[in-house]
């Protein structure tokens, strides 16, 4: 079972994440429990999908995933994200020195080689598990879903030489959940979505973040410069709706 379900996860998230291994996979199967460690964003994660921006470094330092099998049809999905940090820079003035023809090259062949990856480990699945049951478990986890993400930090350099003006965003929780998770799917329902501790600050001239440096101590190292808060510990709460159609969900 572990076996399977590090393919599949592998599969589609090998686009996005780098170095998912089987040691970073743990799954405690009587606790319902499936755990990811370490987690490192690609290199063009964020530019594959047009957004101007490259991950120079990133850590995601756990991500617990509760399914409740004994009571899936009446209890919530349940993913706990912890510490998740990036730096990210942004082209600035040379464009082509920021991505040159062979790296676009390179992330066309990454994408076709994650697309067919997830196409294999897909089929694979389908080989124990019929695709109607799959469709049947995806749009419950959807519906059920609550997710609790805890201390995001990303920071956005404009680099000139070693120096960088950099731009920080903090949040220290974001909460997903259900007003009330019922049995089966329903046409229509709303999730609420909670935001707090969300933090943003504009620092000059500090040195730029660099590849042997470790990305937790860098963090670290910038906070004692006593950042230049331009708002903090704000808020932000509302509601998604949610409603299927024949074609899937809006």
């Amino acid at each position: 079972m572990k076996s399977i379900l590090f393919n599949f996860i592998n599969g589609a998230l090998s686009g996005y994440i780098s170095g998912i291994t089987k040691d970073s996979v743990n799954m405690k199967f009587f606790q319902n429990q499936l755990s990811l460690t370490d987690l490192h964003l690609k290199k063009y994660a964020f530019f594959q999908h047009g957004l101007p921006v490259k991950v120079k470094s990133s850590v995601i330092q756990s991500v617990d995933i509760k399914i409740p099998w004994s009571s899936f049809q009446n209890d919530p999905v349940n993913i706990f994200v912890k510490n998740c940090v990036m730096v990210l820079k942004l082209p600035c003035n040379d464009f082509d020195e920021f991505v040159n023809e062979k790296e676009f090259f390179d992330i066309r062949e990454s994408q076709l080689d994650a697309h067919e990856l997830f196409k294999k480990r897909y089929f694979n699945l389908l080989k124990t598990i019929s695709k109607q049951t799959l469709e049947n478990i995806v749009a419950r986890c959807l519906y059920s879903l609550q997710m609790n993400i805890s201390n995001l930090h990303v920071i956005v350099e404009f680099p000139d030489d070693d120096k960088s003006d950099i731009i920080g965003f903090e949040i220290q929780n974001i909460k997903l959940s259900n007003p009330k998770v019922e049995e089966g799917i329903p046409k229509y329902y709303e999730k609420e979505i909670m935001i707090k501790g969300i933090s943003f600050y504009l620092d000059n001239a500090v040195d730029c973040f660099k590849e042997e440096n470790d990305i937790m101590e860098y963090v670290e190292s910038l906070s004692k410069l006593k950042h230049d808060y331009v708002y903090q510990n704000e808020m932000i709460s509302g509601n998604i709706q949610i409603k299927e159609n024949e074609s899937g969900f809006n």
